[in-house]
């Protein structure tokens, strides 16, 4: 799945377990970058939630959500660099805690789990098809 995604958006995407998200509330932030879309998470011990979590993130990628808050981020380079303003926009995009792009991630990430969750040899299958 993050070979179709990385296809259609013509860059590679990295992810990186991060212990800086445990208590903000956050379990996953996607920062797209020119040539690289990194995906922080935070590591959890269950393999179920941690494949959901990085699906919601692909979602937003599928949603072309950083098409949509990309004006906001553009603002605010203006005084941040480039790492701290995505992560801003990004953060301060999902501040608000069920907004319509956070529903519409979820449920799209939810169809995506019962899709894969269908294939062979699931849970094992889970988290190989993310690769």
């Amino acid at each position: 799945m993050t070979a179709a995604v990385e296809r259609i958006r013509g860059k590679p995407t990295i992810f990186k377990p991060v212990d800086w998200l445990e208590g903000t509330g956050a379990t996953g932030l996607w920062l797209p970058f020119e040539d690289v879309d990194e995906v922080l998470y935070l590591p959890t011990r269950s393999q179920l939630y941690r494949t959901q979590i990085l699906l919601h993130e692909l979602s937003h990628m599928i949603l072309g959500h950083d098409r949509i808050f990309a004006a906001s981020a553009n603002r605010m380079a203006l005084i941040a660099g480039e790492y701290t303003t995505r992560a801003l926009s990004h953060a301060l995009a999902r501040s608000t805690d069920r907004n319509e792009y956070e529903v519409a991630a979820e449920a799209l990430a939810d169809e995506l789990a019962a899709v894969i969750r269908s294939g062979p040899a699931e849970p094992a299958w889970f988290e190989g098809v993310l690769g």
